[in-house]
This record gives structure tokens, C-alpha cells and sequence, in this order.
């Protein structure tokens, strides 16, 4: 009953109805956070209740439903990644008619929830530039000299500049990584960007989530990522930026907690196996 303190309040997931409307989803979302929780002082939402323990059969076959719409709503389609594949090529012809960049050797690694495995259709499309290793010791000299780094980076933000395909360019230098932020454009398929100089860190970090979405065949991992992102996002505890957790930290939480459930991991430890 409604109000009642050991229920769970009924979800519709009948597919006319309307759950791919936000405020159905938000709702959904409330509904199944299990404890109260304090969000950043910059926060105008109310705090979340919380809400019963699931204690049937019929209410994780519920929750396991509403993770499958929600993950089918968020997950990125492909157009979206054909439409990163031409964003990248804009980018790279963009450097090449640079005369800063003639004769150098550079490449391109993409990074961050577009390629981690938890890739949705509002991810943005982070990049790491790196000059490779054998051209005249720039790469040595970029890491030691911040000077180089700083004139890389506004070398980069020229040449977006430049073309066409690319827009709302801005470098931001005096940040702890320096960036260049990128908007583009690809058919009706928008994309914001961020490209950093040697990003080794967040190249790393997102090969760890890869290999660990690949050892779940099932696709559990990904699933369960995109709804814990949406989830908090919904919350507004999803802005490293902010005082709240970054979207990465999150999908740590989540490996190590299947990682830890008895008496049968869902996940393994990939540094023993």
C-alpha cells in the first residue's frame, strides 16, 4: 500500500506506458536508492528518501527490467560512434595543416567513458595528444617542459580553429591538465570534446574499465555502469568538479563491490587472474 514502509512502490514497465519520460525514470531512480544521501551544497534538488529493501522475486525482476530500459535508452548507438570516427578525422586533418605540426610525428588515443566500455550517447569524446617517441626528443622534452606543453596546446587550439567541422574552440591552460575543448557536429549527432597532451594517467585508467567490461560476455558490467551513471547524475552527485564523485570513481565502487560479493564474485580481480 501506498506509504506502506516494507514495500516497493510499483514501477509500470509496460512499454506504452511512460517510462522513457524523465520524470518516470527520475522517479524510478528515487524508488530504488537505498539510503539517504546529503548532495553538495550547490545541489537545488531535495535529498532522496529512503526507500524499502527489495524482498521479493517479482521486485528484483522489476529492478532487473528497469536496468535493461535504462540501459537500452542510454547505451551509444551506432551512429554516434561512426559519428566519433569522423570527429577524429576532422581533428587529424586539422593538425596536419598546421604548420606547427609539418614533419612531426603525433598520435591520437581516445580515453574516458567513450571508450571504456560504460559508452553512452552523452559521453564526450576526451583525447590524449602525444608526440611519438623517435621525433628529435620532443616527446621527453614535452614531458620535462611546460613551456612546450602550453605552446602544444595552443597549437592545437589554432588548428581547430582553422577548419571547418569544429567550433566553440577554447584552451584552458592554467588548469592542472591543460586542455582544448571542441564542439562538432556530425549530421544531427553534437559532440563536445576535450583533447590534453600526454594523458597517460586517464589512458590507463580507462583500459582497466575495458578489460573489465570484456570478461563480463553478458554484458553485466556495462549494464549495471550506465544505470549507477544515470542514477547519479539524477542525484547531482556525479561532478568531481563540484565536491561529489567523478563518473570513474563510481564504476571503481561498482567493480570493487562485485568483486567482493559471497559467496560467488560476479567479478574477478584482473591483477590475479
Amino acid at each position: 500500500a501506498e506509504g506502506s514502509s516494507n514495500e516497493l512502490p510499483i514501477i509500470p514497465l509496460d512499454a506504452d506506458q511512460s517510462i522513457h519520460s524523465s520524470t518516470v525514470v527520475s522517479d524510478t531512480l528515487r524508488n530504488l536508492y537505498q539510503e539517504r544521501v546529503s548532495p553538495p551544497e550547490h545541489s537545488s534538488k531535495i535529498p532522496y528518501e529512503a526507500a524499502p529493501l527489495l524482498k521479493t522475486p517479482n521486485h528484483f525482476s522489476d529492478v532487473d527490467e528497469i536496468i535493461r530500459v535504462i540501459c537500452e535508452r542510454e547505451k551509444i548507438s551506432h551512429d554516434r560512434k561512426n559519428a566519433l570516427r569522423e570527429v577524429m578525422s576532422r581533428l587529424v586533418k586539422a593538425f596536419e595543416a598546421n604548420e606547427f605540426f609539418h614533419g612531426m610525428k603525433f598520435r591520437l588515443d581516445v580515453y574516458g567513458s567513450s571508450c571504456n566500455g560504460f559508452a553512452s550517447n552523452r559521453s564526450d569524446f576526451d583525447i590524449s595528444f602525444r608526440y611519438i617517441e623517435e621525433f628529435n626528443g620532443w616527446e621527453r622534452m614535452l614531458e620535462k617542459h611546460s613551456n612546450i606543453h602550453i605552446a602544444t596546446i595552443n597549437a592545437i587550439e589554432r588548428s581547430l580553429k582553422s577548419v571547418s567541422g569544429i567550433a566553440l574552440v577554447e584552451s584552458i591552460t592554467s588548469a592542472r591538465v591543460p586542455i582544448v575543448k571542441f564542439a562538432s557536429r556530425v549530421d544531427r549527432i553534437k559532440i563536445d570534446g576535450d583533447i590534453s597532451c600526454y594523458n597517460e594517467l586517464a589512458l590507463h585508467n580507462s583500459q582497466l574499465l575495458r578489460r573489465y567490461c570484456a570478461w563480463t560476455k553478458d554484458e553485466m558490467l556495462s549494464k549495471l555502469g550506465l544505470f549507477v551513471k544515470r542514477w547519479a547524475k539524477e542525484c547531482d552527485i556525479c561532478d568531481a568538479s563540484k565536491g561529489s564523485l567523478s563518473s570513474y570513481a563510481y564504476m571503481i565502487l561498482l567493480i570493487h563491490f562485485l568483486q567482493r560479493l559471497k559467496p560467488h564474485p560476479l567479478l574477478p580481480m584482473l591483477q590475479e587472474v
